[in-house]
């Protein structure tokens, strides 16, 4: 990737959140909405998912899953600046509104693309001043590199492009840590896009996972409680200690195996009795903090103690004599053996009694014991950095996923944690102190080159070189390292080695000398041009003085004059403020009298309209009487009168046929009024369903004959809706008055 695109990739997320990884989407997708949106020049836009992915592929060259973005667009849906209809599941939308502050994007990715130049240009000047060989690397390629890293954590591939070839530049950015805090923050941030890149290149995170209910459990290796008890560099105890915070916050039992602790025993116990190996870790803290002897006695003593307090559970429960048996087992081993020629390049240089093969071989079968006992694979891990022991039982037996570096442990709780986590300066602390590791591993080479030759002169070897041929080595100088190579590259044994390196020392030594004398003369020079101006300052305060005692005079009568005019304009601003308050006290007496004036009228107005009310009442009272006689509906009850007598006489012939008072014929006789009844029944029917329109039909008809009630009853609506009005203005007034 581009150094731009870090650049802006850091613009993009340098006030975005850095927990659950779902919100690491938002920031750039948003973004390519708004341009998309903008670039369009239209009300309304309508947009793929495909097109999304395609636009930031071209703008960046990362290519985020399309099912990614399609999640994220539902998810931003409307929210602040941004309109969308979603269809489709996402995958296809409607733009109605995007924006995106681009101004202030580009203001910051100028920002950190100057940042990226200033920590290039500042690297080169800390090569020279240190007298370090270049090796070529740069900070983008760093970062860069840590891209490939991580996007092969997330696809299951084991890449190591940042390596000890950066020990220098890491010890650059140690060096800017503790000199420049506002920079380090910039490399802070410009390192989490390099994770940020990583995040979106990658297919595989989609969902953000929860864990299964199980707690997971982190046995830690002996480096990382070294860390923890402050007995390492100063980096691993940053990054061991992050690290473990964020496994207990995130639900996770920290644990130690008592082999382990008695490897440390072991470890305190050994430098008790000889002191520590400069090329240890352990050497570090001891030189940094001034620790003798008996202070590591005491953590020794005391150290079942100090890892509860720090949370650390010693599991499981072993006697001493359970101890030593392991050991005396694991002794004689093959494997035991076979990783300590490995790490030492010879078959002759392993003993029987090195404690840390043997323990760590022991490790390796406990954790694969422990997963299979309690079926617990995916949640028992043994944490280490100690990457030459990964690689040696990756040899041995291909699965080696219970070992887990820091940097994994960190990604993975990130990844699949409910809770929001921040990570990114652990994972920065861990990137640096793997790369030094790294470094002093291959420096431990080169001196062991340096000695097999070395043993072999009988040149005396002054310390005070020895010690600072390590230094030098150790930060990389140009002409130890030259030296070393020339001694490891020769056929021959050189007559002294001794004065090799003392003479690449005292070069080395010249040229950071050489480095520190022209800063000096630099710091001198500038401090002799911050005299020079301090004395023109003072010069020019001495003018001052005396241009002060010549005015002091006149200012003595410009200030009293001044005392003079501040009485009259404070008697003013008294005047003005009493004469604000009576203008204030009359208006508002003005406002009370006329909302008074109202309030009267008002009720005036009442009283009129209610005895007008009265009177129209009155008068139309007589009116509704009459109105109402104007509707009988009395027909219906004369048809159904004539039905029943027209039922009543059919059944009167039909019984009197039944008795045989009449003759059969007859009955055809009794059709004719049982006709008539049915139309008289049909009839009333009829006019009680017209009812209403009959009723509406009269009342129309008396009223136009009858004009005056409908004027009445018109003049008596508008009064209730005048006297309505007055009381929500009485209303009104009341409250205000309030």
């Amino acid at each position: 990737m581009k150094k731009s695109n870090y650049a802006f990739v850091s613009a993009l997320y340098a006030s975005g959140t850095k927990g659950l990884y779902s919100e690491m989407y938002f920031p750039i997708i948003k973004y390519a909405l708004a341009k998309i949106f903008a670039e369009k020049k239209g009300e309304r836009v309508y947009c793929t998912a495909d097109e999304v992915s395609e636009f930031i592929d071209d703008k960046f060259g990362i290519k985020i899953p399309t099912i990614v973005i399609a999640k994220s667009v539902c998810k931003i849906g409307n929210n602040q600046n941004f309109s969308l209809v979603v269809y489709e599941k996402g995958n296809t939308f409607q733009i109605n509104g995007a924006f995106y502050d681009e101004d202030n994007i580009e203001e910051k990715e100028r920002f950190f693309s100057g940042k990226l130049e200033e920590i290039e240009t500042k690297y080169q000047e800390f090569l020279t001043q240190q007298g370090c060989s270049d090796d070529g690397v740069t900070f983008v390629q760093f970062i860069a590199d840590n891209t490939d890293d991580i996007l092969g954590y997330f696809e299951n591939e084991n890449k190591k492009c940042v390596n000890e070839k950066y020990a220098t530049l890491i010890l650059f950015l140690q060096y800017v840590h503790d000199s420049d805090k506002e920079l380090y923050s910039i490399v802070h941030q410009l390192f989490w896009s390099s994770i940020v890149v990583a995040f979106l290149k990658s297919d595989k995170p989609l969902v953000n996972d929860s864990n299964n209910g199980i707690k997971t459990e982190y046995f830690l290796d002996t480096s990382i409680v070294l860390g923890l008890l402050e007995l390492s560099t100063s980096l691993k105890q940053t990054y061991s200690k992050e690290v473990c915070s964020i496994i207990l916050n995130s639900g996770g039992l920290l644990k130690v195996n008592p082999m382990t602790v008695e490897e440390i025993k072991y470890i305190l116990e050994k430098v008790e009795q000889n002191g520590p190996n400069p090329l240890t870790d352990i050497y570090d803290s001891y030189t940094r903090r001034k620790l003798i002897p008996n202070d590591l006695a005491k953590i020794r003593l005391n150290l079942d103690k100090k890892l509860l307090a720090l949370q650390i559970d010693v599991f499981p429960n072993m006697s001493p004599l359970a101890v030593q048996q392991v050991i005396n087992d694991y002794k004689g081993k093959a494997v035991t053996k076979l990783l300590g020629e490995m790490r030492n390049n010879s078959q002759s240089s392993y003993f029987k009694d090195n404690f840390r093969e043997i323990h760590d071989v022991y490790m390796d079968d406990y954790i694969k014991g422990r997963r299979k006992e309690k079926n617990l694979n995916g949640n028992v891990h043994f944490m280490t950095d100690n990457i030459d022991l990964v690689n040696f039982c990756h040899a041995q037996h291909e699965d080696t996923s219970y070992m887990v570096s820091i940097g994994k442990v960190i990604l993975d709780l990130w990844m699949h944690n409910k809770q929001e986590i921040d990570v990114s300066d652990c994972v920065l602390t861990e990137t640096m102190a793997r790369c030094l590791g790294l470094h002093k591993s291959n420096v431990r080479y080169k001196i062991m080159e340096v000695a097999r030759f070395y043993n072999q002169t009988k040149d005396d070897f002054d310390p005070q070189v020895y010690k600072d041929f390590i230094s030098h080595l150790y930060r990389r100088a140009k002409n130890v390292i030259s030296t070393v190579e020339q001694i490891s590259q020769s056929g021959t044994i050189p007559q002294s080695i001794a004065k090799l390196i003392k003479e690449a020392v005292y070069k080395d030594n010249e040229v950071y000398n050489n480095s520190l004398a022209l800063a000096t003369r630099k710091n001198q020079k500038l401090q002799k041009e911050s005299e020079e101006k301090e004395k023109q300052i003072e010069d020019i305060k001495n003018a001052v003085v005396n241009l002060k005692d010549k005015v002091d005079g006149s200012n003595k009568q410009i200030g009293d004059l001044e005392s003079e005019k501040n009485k009259l304009s404070d008697s003013l601003q008294q005047h003005k403020k009493e004469l604000q308050k009576a203008t204030a006290e009359l208006a508002q007496s003005r406002q009370e009298q006329e909302d008074a004036k109202r309030k009267i009228s008002l009720f005036h107005q009442k009283d009129e309209c209610l005895e007008k009310k009265k009177i129209l009442e009155k008068e139309l009272e007589p009116l509704k009487l009459k109105r109402k006689k104007a509707f009988r509906n009395s027909t219906p009850k004369y048809y159904m009168f004539g039905g029943c007598l027209g039922i009543i006489f059919v059944v009167v012939m039909v019984i009197a046929v039944l008795m045989e008072l009449l003759d059969r014929w007859m009955i055809s006789i009794a059709l004719a009024p049982l006709s008539l009844a049915i139309y008289f029944y049909n009839r009333k029917h009829s006019l009680d369903d017209r009812k209403a329109n009959r009723e509406k039909e009269a009342y129309d008809n008396w009223e136009i004959k009858n004009p005056r009630y409908r004027q009445l009853v018109n003049e008596l609506q508008k009064l209730d809706e005048r006297l309505k009005e007055i009381n929500e203005e009485m209303q009104v007034s009341t409250k205000t008055n309030a």
